[in-house]
């Protein structure tokens, strides 16, 4: 069974290398690009839209509050663990431009359930907000593996923006939770796509 579920998951990444970049017209009107990460991209950029934006979204919170010691710490070590799986070819990621400037992305990976996605992480930038682009990025996954069924993402419970966001884009609160993470602190929400 481990073997079975290592051959999906490598299939799961290695079909991102297949697809080429597309381009998404906004409801400001405003064209962005859609990219599916290659290997052995240095993530650079992403990670500091990552760091900047999760800084900025967790600012008025207390270490305490969020169940961590360190919140800069955390945040490095949460994008570490970003770069590891997807070097090691457990998730995919894609990443979405604004003239050439990374203002966003996504991360996914297959759970234990048949046709269910996994949200590993996702960033936008703020300017980009409800346009349309953050459900499109969260559907990209269907470009992909068009038999997929589920989608689902736990993110902190003191984290009111998320809860807007997804509940915005047809998300609904569930009793999902992934492996490893505390649901004294995370909740966890999904959406069905078909």
């Amino acid at each position: 069974m481990k073997t079975l579920q290592i051959c999906v998951i490598y299939l799961f990444c290695f079909s991102s290398m297949l697809y080429a970049e597309w381009e998404y017209i906004d409801r400001a009107g405003t064209p962005v690009t859609f990219d599916w990460i290659k290997r052995g991209s240095s993530l650079k950029k992403e990670e500091a839209l990552y760091l900047s934006c999760f800084t900025e979204l967790y600012k008025d919170f207390s270490a305490d509050e969020l169940g961590v010691e360190d919140k800069e710490a955390f945040l490095t070590k949460a994008f570490a663990n970003v770069k590891k799986d997807f070097a090691e070819f457990r998730c995919v990621l894609l990443s979405v431009k604004k003239d050439g400037r990374v203002i966003g992305f996504i991360g996914f990976k297959p759970t234990e359930n048949e046709k269910e996605i996994f949200i590993t992480q996702m960033v936008l930038d703020t300017d980009y907000w409800d346009r349309g682009i953050e459900r499109q990025m969260c559907l990209s996954i269907c470009k992909l593996h068009d038999d997929t069924k589920r989608i689902v993402c736990v993110f902190r419970r003191i984290n009111s923006v998320y809860k807007e966001w997804f509940t915005n884009m047809g998300f609904t609160e569930c009793d999902y939770m992934h492996p490893g993470y505390d649901p004294q602190y995370y909740v966890g929400y999904e959406y069905w796509v078909r």
